[in-house]
């Protein structure tokens, strides 16, 4: 099975979209189904074989894993907490930011 869409089957047979929705809706649907779940067991069956590439990609799908980058910012200046205070005061006091002492 390749689970091609109605619109695709309905070109192949030469008739309408609608005579497929009509006649034939619950049988492609069927195999829709039944196309999914051979999906799945070859996914799962080349998890088995060692496919990392498939162990990571189900791993995320029905497990719910993600690839999260954490990023800690230092939020001290000399072991103090940073603030907007610190902040204007570091750059008056650094003369290579561009900004003249007030």
């Amino acid at each position: 099975m390749i689970n091609c869409t109605m619109k695709e089957i309905a070109a192949v047979v030469g008739c309408s979209v609608d005579t497929i929705e009509r006649r034939f809706a619950d049988v492609v649907k069927e195999g829709w189904e039944q196309g999914k779940s051979s999906l799945k067991r070859m996914m799962w069956e080349a998890c088995q074989k060692g496919n990392v590439s498939m162990m990571i990609f189900l791993s995320k799908q029905m497990l719910g894993y993600s690839d999260k980058v954490e990023q800690k910012v230092d939020t001290l200046i000399n072991g103090e907490p940073l603030t907007k205070e610190r902040i204007e005061e570091a750059l008056r006091k650094d003369p290579a930011s561009g900004s003249q002492s007030s």
